[in-house]
């Protein structure tokens, strides 16, 4: 794999410099994207749950439908071709279209969607959480899912949710559909392939894994002939490149044609030299710092009080976040039901809230942030502005993939993490607000309520109450209510709602992030 990766970014270097060019241009069937890839932990479809990685998995699997994520009352259909709601309303019964067949050449069956919604059910996958909000169990699954013949497949409800809000939870990525017969040959020990999966591909989609390299990069090969998104490339290589300078660098001399990780200051600099533009693409991607509130003084209400008016929103938005982020106190700034920003910078206000919860000179407190620009920033604007009232903060810097894992396994104090809604409506940010237990056996790991030990049982049943609620107006009172609730009594504190910065070649087209979680279709994008 290794070699089959060296070869290919050696021949399209080699291309690119024939002649002695002093700009070379990236041949046109070929997608050159420089990227830092470090975040990547699997292309598992059951548990992936990072950008770069959902990226990948998005294009090389198939799901059973699509959510248009402009209009989540738009589902299209994809591998199922049709569907049927029962009369109850609580089953969902689907048909599969013929003659898809996975990469491997096997075809692709209801069989196979049955086997990969066990795996995420049996695993305890991260994307458990979808299939959660239908109620399904290891325990109730076989009725949750019947296989009716090789291209029918019945789905059950048990929770009270509609069947359009099932079909939206349907249209992510839990039902990425893999290929049973080859995973199942890669089993070890009872993990369903998951290990296998990390760094395998055992899809349906308009791309297959060519090659895969963690400290170099990413080939995707295009399926021709897909019947859904046939891919107007032949290749999409992606570089890993850590440095944003040097991406800008690479994008500027033509070496590559997307750069995806340029900070503001790279992307002012890219806008003078022609050959490439910053493009910039909504994103409904949430900044937020959560506290860990097991820890006595990060459980004291007060004290996460004095810590959000120790916090220059403002500050950092008209500096070094300017046109990327805009402040956001609330996990749904994207429309009504919305509410406002309420906190500043006010140090005096956070000192008084400080010596009311017993801790009038402060107290220590480790944060952890990306090592990356503008993480580091953010974190150093923290450690600044806290300690004017005796708050000592210690920065703790990581690669993304390694904060992202302390943060699902709770060994942190305080963090800076991002969370991305995977469908346009409150709900998709449930995370923060449905956590009824804490406990290591709720295993709630994609929860970001349960990773900070914020128990909230009454909130959970109201979240659930405004998921089922049919009426738009009593729902939207419902989510404005549970926004305040998360806004002003929790142990996370919202900071900013981030959009997506691109440096692009002028040459490409139909490069098109969505707005939400890991949506990236590279079959769309050609060159001209």
């Amino acid at each position: 794999m290794f070699r089959r990766l060296t070869t290919l970014l050696a021949a399209i270097a080699t291309a690119a410099y024939l002649g002695g060019a002093a700009q070379a241009d990236t041949p046109k069937d070929t997608l050159m994207v420089a990227q830092d890839l470090r975040d990547i932990i699997t292309f598992d479809p059951s548990f992936t749950y990072d950008q770069s990685g959902n990226e990948i998995v998005t294009n090389l699997y198939d799901n059973l439908v699509l959510v248009d994520p402009d209009d989540i009352d738009n589902i299209r259909p994809w591998l199922a071709q049709s569907w049927v709601v029962g009369e109850d309303g609580a089953t969902i019964t689907f048909q599969l279209r013929e003659g898809v067949i996975f990469h491997s050449g096997n075809p692709l069956t209801s069989e196979d969607v049955a086997y990969s919604l066990r795996r995420t059910v049996f695993l305890d996958g991260l994307q458990r959480a979808f299939l959660d909000r239908l109620g399904w169990t290891k325990e109730n699954f076989g009725e949750a899912v019947e296989v009716v013949d090789p291209l029918t497949i019945r789905f059950r409800i048990f929770t009270g949710v509609s069947p359009s809000f099932a079909l939206i939870n349907l249209g992510t990525v839990v039902t990425a559909v893999v290929d049973r017969k080859l995973v199942m040959q890669h089993e070890k020990d009872g993990d369903m392939g998951s290990a296998w999966l990390k760094s395998n591909d055992a899809g349906s989609g308009p791309f297959r894994l060519e090659s895969y390299r963690p400290t170099e990069g990413i080939v995707l090969k295009a399926v021709a002939d897909h019947p859904l998104a046939a891919p107007k490339l032949n290749r999409v290589i992606i570089r890993h490149v850590p440095e944003p300078s040097s991406q800008r660098l690479l994008l500027e001399s033509g070496d590559v044609d997307i750069a995806r990780n340029l900070p503001r200051d790279q992307l002012n600099a890219l806008d003078q030299s022609g050959r490439a533009v910053a493009q910039s693409n909504r994103k409904m991607e949430m900044v937020h710092m959560s506290l860990n509130s097991s820890l006595p003084v990060l459980g004291h209400s007060k004290v996460q009080e004095a810590l959000r008016y120790l916090i220059d929103y403002q500050g950092m938005e008209q500096s070094f976040l300017k046109g990327d982020m805009a402040v956001a106190q609330t996990f749904w700034p994207f429309g009504n039901p919305t509410i406002p920003n309420i906190y500043t910078l006010d140090v005096e206000k956070a000192k008084g809230l400080l010596k009311e919860a017993g801790y009038p000179d402060g107290f220590k407190v480790k944060l952890d942030v990306y090592n990356t620009a503008p993480w580091m920033q953010i974190g150093q604007s923290i450690k600044a502005t806290m300690a004017k009232a005796g708050v000592d903060v210690e920065l703790v810097t990581s690669e993304r993939k390694a904060v992202a894992t302390k943060f699902r396994s709770r060994d942190f104090e305080m963090v800076i993490h991002v969370w991305t809604a995977d469908y346009m409506h409150p709900d998709a940010f449930s995370s923060f607000y449905w956590s009824p237990e804490v406990t290591e056996e709720a295993n709630l790991k994609s929860q970001v309520a349960w990773r900070t030990y914020w128990r909230i049982p009454a909130i959970s049943m109201f979240a659930e109450i405004a998921r089922a609620e049919t009426d738009g107006k009593k729902r939207d009172k419902m989510y404005t209510a549970i926004q305040y609730a998360v806004q002003q009594e929790s142990p996370i504190i919202f900071l900013f709602n981030r959009s997506h910065q691109n440096g692009v070649s002028t040459k490409v087209r139909n490069f098109m992030p969505g707005p939400t979680f890991g949506v990236l279709n590279y079959s769309s994008v050609y060159k001209e």
